[in-house]
Order: structure tokens, then C-alpha cells, then sequence
């Protein structure tokens, strides 16, 4: 009986786990690309215009959050799709995008990517900008070493963002498994899926999840920031 319920706990505990493999090999490339294509924009920007920093990181920020997506969105939709599967393998996932390359063409791969580029852009440059709002107020007002500032402020600007664009990222979760299982409804458009959610919920049911994101974003985001700096400064930029 021992044996059985260990089993059980096992198997519950492999399921926090599942597409965690498609994340990583989503989350490597999608990080080198976001950080390294925002400093790259923002070097180019500080060089035309010092006047206007907060124009700077969001401009440099969305278009930093857009070319991330757009290369590595896939593999957001395979993760997604793992996650939510009955049968819970990539394999399986696989063979089931493969049918939809297959019949539709290569467009199936990015079936959501509209609405996930209107939450990521924003998302992306507002993360980017109180980042470097929150992280130059604890240089001036506090003693903390880069890794500490960074990761600060890494957590409290991945919570701003996902706070204020939580609702189009909530909507392209679900356009990205609609269909899939007998209990998940299949939407038309984007405009579908909001009217849904709104009739069943009002607008709280636009930031069901939202809790469980933080958990996921605070120390994502501190790490990743940290990351970020740590390679900048070793890099001498």
C-alpha cells in the first residue's frame, strides 16, 4: 500500500514536470535572442537619441520580445500542447503537429502568434523598462551587489508586466489548445475566445491563472536578469 501511494505521489510530481524539456529548449535560444537583440536596439537607439530613455526600453524591449517570438514560437506551442495532453508525450504532440504541417502547411506551427505578439510586445517592453527604472533606483538608494539588484528588480518588473498584459497572454494560451481534448473548446478568432471568457467569468475570468504565473515569473525573471547582467559584465558592454 506504501508502494502504491509513493507511486501515485511520483506520478503527481512528474506532472509539474511535463514539457519541461520542450520549455528549456524554447527558453535558451527565446532568452539569447530577447536580451541580446534588446541591448543590440538599445545601443543603436542611445547612439541617435539620450533625451528619451523610457522610449528607448520600450522601443528596444517589444521589438526585442517580437523577434523572440516570432523564431521560437513552435516551440511555445508544442510545450503548451504537452502540457495540456491526455496522454502527456512529446512524441505523441508531435505526430499531431505533424498532421497539421501536413494538411494545412507550416502556418499551423504558428496558429495563435497575432495574439501572442500583441501580449508579448507590450509585456516585453514594459519589463524591459521598469527593469531599468527599478534596477537604476536601488544602485543610487541602496548598497546591494549587481547579482542582488538585478534579480530585485529582474522579479518586480517580470510582475508589473504580467500584470498588465496577463488577460492577451491568458487568451493566447487558450487559442494555442483550442480543440485539443473533448473539454476545451475550439474558437473561431481571438474575438471568440474574449467573449467567452468574459460571459463565463466577467473580467475576473481574465486573470484566472494569474497567481500561479507569478510563481513562475518572479523567479524566471530574477534569474534570467541576473543572467543577463552578469553576461555584460563579463563581456565588458
Amino acid at each position: 500500500m506504501v508502494d502504491y501511494h509513493c507511486s501515485l505521489l511520483f506520478v503527481g510530481l512528474i506532472g509539474f514536470f511535463r514539457g519541461n524539456l520542450v520549455d528549456i529548449l524554447r527558453s535558451i535560444p527565446y532568452s539569447a535572442i530577447n536580451y541580446g537583440v534588446y541591448e543590440l536596439v538599445s545601443i543603436r537607439l542611445d547612439s541617435l537619441d539620450k533625451k528619451h530613455p523610457s522610449i528607448q526600453h520600450l522601443i528596444s524591449g517589444g521589438t526585442a520580445g517580437m523577434f523572440a517570438v516570432i523564431c521560437t514560437y513552435p516551440f511555445d506551442i508544442l510545450k503548451t500542447r504537452v502540457y495540456i495532453s491526455q496522454k502527456g508525450t512529446t512524441d505523441t504532440v508531435l505526430k499531431s503537429m505533424h498532421k497539421g504541417v501536413v494538411k494545412v502547411g507550416f502556418r499551423s506551427l504558428y496558429k495563435g502568434l497575432g495574439v501572442n505578439l500583441l501580449s508579448v510586445i507590450p509585456n516585453m517592453a514594459l519589463s524591459f523598462t521598469s527593469y531599468e527604472y527599478i534596477r537604476k533606483w536601488l544602485r543610487e538608494h541602496t548598497s546591494l551587489s549587481l547579482v542582488w539588484v538585478s534579480m530585485f528588480s529582474g522579479a518586480l518588473s517580470g510582475c508589473v508586466a504580467n500584470t498588465i498584459t496577463f488577460p492577451l497572454h491568458l487568451v493566447q494560451r487558450n487559442l494555442q489548445v483550442a480543440g485539443m481534448g473533448k473539454n476545451v473548446k475550439k474558437y473561431k478568432s481571438a474575438g471568440e475566445c474574449v467573449q467567452f471568457i468574459y460571459a463565463q467569468r466577467g473580467i475576473r475570468g481574465f486573470y484566472s491563472g494569474l497567481l500561479p504565473q507569478y510563481l513562475k515569473t518572479i523567479p524566471k525573471c530574477a534569474l534570467s536578469y541576473c543572467i543577463y547582467e552578469l553576461s555584460k559584465q563579463v563581456c565588458g558592454v
